[in-house]
């Protein structure tokens, strides 16, 4: 009998078992399409930064058959950020949005870009016609640099 405390090395018998394991959670329970790239974008900023979180999201109703859904960042007591998607039947994304607190630097951030937005005196922002998929929003402040949770547009 093999003591609990051995350190040599799997046998080929071993390896043959767990190689059974990972193709029976394969099998029963895949990795989601995409999940490695999703966590290496959510982590890939250059600076430090701070991360809100999530506070409420809620589905909103539309017409037409769009859908729409609503989502409130906060990052202490200094940032919140409410966005609200609406997806056109093109699948484009109307996004209309607050930012708090007014006058900070809001950016759109993709796998592939970052867009700088508009934001009014009063921390109002309209992005018509963002493309379909994962989005941060990443706002600088006097104080911080804040990044939103990934999210699917």
């Amino acid at each position: 009998m093999t003591s609990p405390f051995d350190t040599s090395p799997f046998d080929a018998e071993d390896l043959r078992v767990l190689d059974e394991l990972r193709d029976l959670h394969t099998a029963l329970d895949p990795m989601p399409p995409g999940l490695v790239e999703c966590a290496q974008f959510a982590v890939d900023l250059d600076e430090g930064f701070d991360i809100a979180r999530i506070e409420r999201t809620e589905e909103l109703a539309v017409t037409r058959g769009e859908s729409a859904r609503q989502i409130t960042f906060e990052c202490g007591d200094d940032v919140a950020l409410m966005v609200q998607l609406q997806v056109h039947d093109d699948g484009h994304v109307r996004i209309d949005g607050w930012l708090t607190p007014p006058g900070s630097e809001l950016e759109l951030r993709t796998a592939t870009s970052t867009t700088p937005v508009d934001t009014s005196p009063q921390g109002r922002f309209v992005i018509d016609d963002a493309a379909p998929g994962l989005v941060q929003f990443v706002v600088r402040t006097a104080g911080a640099t804040v990044a939103t949770p990934a999210i699917v547009l």
